[in-house]
């Protein structure tokens, strides 16, 4: 038998919690659990039934395991874990795609329910509120052969500040509605950065440093 390698055990609040990445379950440990875990890493024999259930326990829920779960491709303890949290699993367990796509939806339609479609003008709202140029469009019109060949890495830069007009253009092209509104995909626009199911749950801070007439510090855009 061997400890799984797709779970972590963290702390808050002084309480113990085991997080399985590869199902998505968590679970509040207590430290006789911990206790038998740690001697299951040195080779120590259960002391009573008692870790033996605990042991059970473990074995059923995926943390001891016949075999190694160590995957083929092993790069890094955190990329695995990266991995197998971003898998979507969830067609493993469903009956049919169209299951999965139906169970989808309803998941579409709980974020707009909770987290509405921003009222436009909403941002006059705040206290500090930079009105940036219109983007412009047509000097970046270019494809992406030439933006491959003109790419280089630099890195001393000129000390001045950068227009406003040019940072609007990099956020324009980088989280702005690029597609205009199509008919297919309205109430939603598309951002220029995909998302699934055109929900743009995605909030995009910038951080200014060094911008004509703008307050150096973290904004929303």
């Amino acid at each position: 038998m061997n400890i799984s390698h797709n779970f972590i055990i963290y702390y808050i609040d002084n309480v113990a919690y085991l997080y399985n990445y590869e199902t998505k379950e968590e679970f509040e440990i207590n430290k006789n659990y911990l206790r038998v875990l740690n001697n299951y890493t040195e080779e120590t024999d259960t002391e009573n039934s008692s870790d033996s259930e605990i042991l059970e326990v473990l074995k059923e829920n995926g943390m001891i395991k016949e075999d190694i779960d160590k995957p083929f491709v092993y790069l890094h303890y955190f990329s695995n874990i990266f991995h197998k949290i971003s898998k979507d699993s969830s067609l493993t367990t469903l009956d049919s795609e169209e299951e999965w796509a139906r169970q989808y939806l309803e998941v579409c339609k709980l974020t707009m329910d909770s987290a509405p479609i921003p009222v436009k003008d909403s941002h006059k709202d705040f206290a500090y509120v930079v009105d940036l140029p219109n983007p412009d469009v047509e000097t970046y019109n270019v494809s992406l052969t030439d933006c491959l060949k003109k790419r280089k890495t630099i890195r001393e830069f000129y000390d001045f500040k950068m227009p406003q007009q040019k940072l609007s253009d990099i956020l324009y092209q980088s989280f702005g509605h690029i597609h205009g509104e199509e008919k297919e995909y309205l109430p939603f626009i598309r951002r220029s950065s995909p998302s699934g199911g055109c929900l743009q749950i995605v909030e995009p801070y910038v951080c200014v440093f060094n911008v004509e007439s703008m307050e150096n510090g973290v904004l929303l855009l």
